[in-house]
């Protein structure tokens, strides 16, 4: 079972027996679990690991990224201290400490994004709210320095969500989502050189209440889509054709200020790949939809915990 309001995360790889997604979630005595889906057994907690992930803060920021077919995992929250940890898988079942753990204090309310800007190694970008609300970055280059200052200040406890493309002639770049202190949801682009941030054009046209939650992933090469939560509890999406088009509301209802988190399962390639989306309907239960279109949305599974 979960908490009442999980923080979620997610990715997916394949492999020789098939699709396989991994979710990640805090319990109520704030352990972070696993919960893997293949098509095979469908969902079910990890039968490798004898011990969770770690224990958070309640309500912590939750990020996850992986590499090499999913044997490579990375998990970062916050400790109870309100510094970032992060968990590596170690190939035994368990977990261990990284080098980034302890090096970093965030807000207390700080929520966490990250990527991988390598589908072989580890480039992996982390970011997080310090206690002035600004965001920050972090790089694991050596020991992990601090990445750009040129990221803005956002409303108190934002949402943060990161996007990245492995097209070849885009590489490298990152998209960033967040909410303002005027509560609407912005985005900053990272171009992949120079330390270049932009203001980027993404507009949600809902309403927002403080602390929104928000996911994007990539929907082809040229596309993203951003899911978040309005005021009135309902979960929309934002597509990127080219251009922004307007915010979407799929007709769901969800919690109030449930986490959501947004995947693209086929690694964001040409053709539009699919989407998969988690988020919570009933408290301590969380919910599965999927989209073939990028689109149109319909239920998987109610509620994967059972």
């Amino acid at each position: 079972m979960s908490l009442n309001r999980t923080p979620l995360a997610a990715f997916t790889c394949d492999d020789d027996d098939g699709q396989h997604i991994y979710l990640y979630y805090q319990a109520p005595n704030g352990d972070i679990k696993e919960a893997i889906f293949d098509e095979a057994s469908n969902w079910a907690p990890n039968p490798q690991n004898t011990s969770t992930v770690g224990t958070a803060k309640l309500n912590t920021g939750l990020a996850v990224i992986s590499w090499d077919v999913g044997q490579q995992v990375r998990v970062y929250y916050l400790g109870q201290e309100s510094k970032i940890v992060e968990r590596c898988n170690n190939g035994q079942g368990g977990w261990d400490d990284g080098e980034l753990t302890g090096k970093y204090q965030a807000a207390p309310y700080s929520k966490i994004a990250a990527v991988n800007l390598s589908k072989t190694g580890a480039n992996i970008h982390v970011y997080y709210q310090d206690s002035t609300n600004k965001l920050r970055e972090t790089i694991s280059i050596g020991d992990w320095p601090e990445g750009t200052t040129r990221l803005p200040v956002a409303v108190v406890g934002t949402s943060i969500a990161a996007s990245i493309n492995f097209d070849p002639n885009r590489s490298g770049q990152i998209w960033l989502y967040y909410q303002d202190t005027d509560l609407t949801l912005k985005e900053k682009w990272y171009s992949g050189s120079n330390d270049n941030w932009s203001t980027g054009s993404f507009k949600a046209t809902n309403v927002f209440p403080p602390g929104a939650s928000l996911s994007a992933a990539l929907w082809g090469f040229q596309n993203d889509r951003v899911a978040s939560v309005d005021e009135n509890n309902q979960l929309c999406v934002t597509p990127c054709s080219g251009p922004w088009n307007s915010t979407v509301n799929i007709g769901q209802v969800t919690i109030t200020l449930s986490d959501v988190v947004l995947i693209s399962v086929g690694g964001g390639s040409e053709p539009a790949s699919a989407l998969r989306m988690f988020f919570q309907e009933a408290g301590g239960a969380i919910t599965h939809f999927a989209s073939s279109d990028g689109d149109t949305w319909s239920l998987v599974t109610q509620n994967i915990l059972g």
